[in-house]
């Protein structure tokens, strides 16, 4: 949505004045680029070698942490007018859950 709205672009550039309206995309992509790679992550872990391994304390703590940190950044954004940020927190916290409640196979 912030690629699509040429005000959130508008208010960026009163603040980085000779921001490309390339660059700005960009800064967009990569962000969600960096945001769906967690998840991504996890599932792929968990995809390919929970059968052979196992859920042990190590795969909690780094993917939980790695969630945590993820809930955390996001609440710090303060995107409160978007319905997509309280979707985003409450999946992510969802995430977090199952995580935390995995059992060892």
């Amino acid at each position: 949505m912030m690629a699509k709205d040429i005000e959130v672009y508008r208010q960026i550039l009163d603040k980085k004045p000779g921001l490309s309206f390339d660059e700005y995309i960009n800064a967009i992509i990569f962000n969600l680029f960096i945001r769906v790679l967690s998840p991504i992550a996890i599932s792929l872990y968990t995809f390919f070698t929970v059968k052979k391994f196992g859920v042990g304390f190590s795969y909690k703590l780094f993917f939980g942490g790695m969630t945590l940190i993820e809930i955390v950044n996001l609440i710090f954004q303060f995107r409160t007018g978007s319905i997509f940020y309280y979707l985003v927190i409450g999946l992510n916290v969802i995430l977090l859950f199952i995580i935390a409640r995995e059992e060892r196979m």
